[in-house]
């Protein structure tokens, strides 16, 4: 249900399709932990679920009508890996 993560200094933001949720860790913990369910850093300060993305537009991905900044450095990877995990993605 998560889409996405979200830093905070010392905190993290969980964002899911209803609720947000408040977490006294780090994204860098937050993230560990999601890594292995699909979950990719796009930011210095998002993680991302692949599987929610529905585009992406010049530097920013988009979750639903939510717009997420990704890493210019990092773009071309980010899209292969999201090109990857799902096929209807537009770019």
């Amino acid at each position: 249900d998560i889409l996405w993560a979200e830093a905070y200094d010392n905190y993290t933001c969980l964002q899911t399709e209803k609720e947000k949720y408040l977490l006294h860790k780090s994204l860098k913990t937050v993230e560990d932990k999601l890594k292995p369910k699909g979950f990719v850093r796009v930011h210095r300060s998002y993680v991302v679920n692949l599987e929610k993305v529905t585009s992406i537009e010049n530097e920013y991905l988009f979750i639903q009508k939510h717009k997420v900044p990704i890493n210019r450095q990092q773009k071309a990877e980010i899209v292969e890996k999201y090109l990857k995990t799902n096929q209807s993605l537009t770019v």
